[in-house]
């Protein structure tokens, strides 16, 4: 996302879902890793080779090396995770990668690449029209990995996706939740999380505002009686 453009054209860039895996890798994984977060994989280079062959369209021998290091991964560490993710994402189809995404994020949450593969499974739902799946994944994006450095965009697309199922009270919390995500030096992702949070007005202010009690009902002094005149004298 480069620059501020409308709502329509906005709702694809935040989430320019893919229909394969491979396209799948290339936009989840350009958002930068959060300061602190997992160490990143020793394989790590070789990951990213192995993405390199396959868009360079040597599919097959991406693909092998992904397996090979999938071999090697201890299945009881987090590295197998990371190398599960991979395989996911240069799976020549979108169910295989799916299947991938999903045992990383049930079996390896503490992967490095776990927040990865929640906002990989959030593309491929909203491409088939599970608009409710998405919003889920995102919403635990947002819940699981509070530093991550994706949070942000996961917020606002989770916001996105509220506000289209008419979901203020949800849509308004992500905003929020992107809000305090957002880096104050990415201004364009600022601006678009406010354009989205003008629907967050006064009404939802309000709604989400204990109401103040009614001023108290003054109590009238009690009647005093009559002191009653002496009769007259004859």
């Amino acid at each position: 996302m480069r620059r501020f453009i409308l709502p329509a054209v906005l709702a694809a860039a935040l989430l320019s879902f893919a229909s394969a895996g491979a396209q799948v890798a290339t936009s989840t994984d350009t958002i930068m890793r959060a300061a602190g977060a997992t160490p990143r994989p020793a394989t790590d280079t070789l990951f990213r080779r192995a993405r390199r062959l396959v868009a360079d369209g040597n599919g097959a021998a991406g693909r092998a090396l992904v397996d090979s290091l999938l071999r090697a991964a201890d299945p009881a560490t987090p590295a197998y995770g990371d190398a599960l993710y991979w395989h996911g994402a240069l799976a020549p189809t979108a169910a295989e990668a799916e299947r991938d995404y999903r045992r990383v994020i049930v079996e390896y949450p503490l992967a490095y690449y776990a927040d990865d593969a929640l906002l990989a499974i959030a593309e491929l739902e909203q491409a088939r029209g599970d608009r409710a799946g998405a919003l889920a994944h995102l919403q635990r994006y947002v819940k699981e990995h509070p530093n991550g450095a994706g949070r942000g965009i996961a917020a606002l697309g989770a916001a996105r996706l509220a506000f289209e199922q008419r979901d203020t009270r949800v849509g308004c919390a992500m905003i929020a939740a992107a809000r305090t995500s957002a880096a104050a030096t990415d201004v364009e992702l600022r601006n678009q999380i406010e354009y989205y949070g003008r629907q967050c007005g006064a009404e939802s202010v309000a709604a989400n505002t204990p109401a103040t009690p009614p001023p108290p009902v003054p109590v009238a002094p009690p009647a005093v009686a009559p002191t009653p005149r002496p009769a007259p004298t004859t």
